[in-house]
């Protein structure tokens, strides 16, 4: 979110600091990018637990609340994020909350999934409103508690190396390349599109399928792939934040068959680069911004292999609509912009806070 807390930082009507939890976060591999606005770390408060909870983001919190602020509270999961929520709703103060619709947790029975569904509500009821990440955000959210006030919102990223890749097209190759790119994770379900790109094979429709990023499923799908002498799949494994573009500019067609993405930063990436998405309804960014059949096809979820493999197969069978639905792709995300978020969140807090 660095592009966008930069855009916020230049608007004229908005003052913004941002407070971090803790200097890293042990699932991103990529260190934070400060540049541009006013941040900072919450002071560790040693209390003799390896919880990632910080007693310190109380007094933080309060101390800008009394200049003026408004707190946006990010990850309602994490428990020095629900201490925040706690502290500001007791003193009765206002304070959004900032996330992605609740996700679906494969391990988790229907009891565990309803008792996260009754915290989020009861979260909802106790801010002054929600900044809420994708229409489907907006649904979910809208239905957990009706009485909330909830606005549509994005993660906006400048995108300026996916926007600078120059787009050959892909009927001078032999044979379209296919992305699938994120976590190698039974959320993402990137087996989908190993069987799909089979289905493709059998059928004689010659294509590439490309792997990038790390997870669970990657050894086992490496496997499959050794075992089943596919030497049309290869996998890059995980690739730097700030050299991810590149994985874009060489491929045609990003393939995305998520079970669940509150957002999904791959898919306007895509767009941003010039590429159709093939994609799922339960992608956040997908719902935003794939209109099925213009700039890339939206299916529905729980998506099969058959129904996957019938979208690549328009491709590798239609080459030059590659190159149309690409330009269609990259208009389709002209106005998604840090500067626009930064207004966007400007008009929600005049709605919202007009005194």
């Amino acid at each position: 979110m660095a592009d966008l807390f930069r855009a916020i930082h230049r608007h004229t009507r908005m003052c913004l600091h941002v407070l971090f939890a803790s200097p890293a976060d042990p699932e991103r591999s990529w260190g934070p990018d400060l540049r541009g606005f006013p941040n900072g770390t919450l002071p560790r408060v040693p209390i003799g637990t390896r919880l990632p909870f910080n007693p310190a983001a109380v007094g933080a919190l309060l101390g800008y609340v009394h200049q003026g602020y408004v707190p946006i509270v990010c990850l309602y999961t994490m428990p020095t994020s629900l201490l925040s929520m706690l502290a500001l709703t007791l003193v009765r103060r206002p304070w959004l909350l900032l996330g992605e619709p609740p996700g679906q947790d494969y391990l988790a029975g229907r009891l565990k999934t309803k008792l996260r569904d009754a915290s989020v509500r009861q979260l909802l009821s106790m801010s002054s409103g929600a900044l809420t990440i994708s229409f489907n955000g907006v649904k979910q959210y809208g239905h957990l508690c009706s009485s909330a006030r909830i606005a549509h919102f994005q993660y906006y990223e400048a995108a300026r190396e996916f926007r600078a890749i120059v787009r050959n097209g892909a009927t001078g190759r032999e044979a379209p390349h296919f992305l699938v790119c994120g976590m190698l994770c039974h959320r993402k379900d990137p087996g989908q599109a190993l069987q799909a790109s089979e289905i493709l094979l059998r059928k004689g429709l010659e294509h590439r399928l490309v792997f990038v990023g790390g997870g669970e499923l990657r050894a086992e799908l490496e496997q499959y792939c050794r075992d089943n002498d596919l030497a049309h799949v290869e996998f890059k494994g995980q690739v730097g934040w700030r050299s991810r573009h590149g994985v874009f500019r060489d491929a045609d067609v990003l393939v995305h068959p998520t079970r669940f993405d509150g957002w999904g930063m791959v898919v306007p990436e895509a767009l941003a680069a010039g590429m159709p998405v093939v994609t799922t309804e339960s992608c956040g960014a997908g719902v935003d911004f794939v209109e099925d059949g213009r700039n890339g096809f939206l299916l529905a979820n729980p998506v099969s292999a058959e129904s996957l493999a019938e979208r690549m197969a328009y491709f590798v069978r239609h080459p030059a609509e590659i190159t149309r639905m690409g330009r269609l792709a990259r208009e389709s995300v002209e106005g998604w912009t840090p500067e626009a978020g930064a207004n966007r969140l400007c008009e929600v807090l005049d709605d919202w806070f007009p005194r």
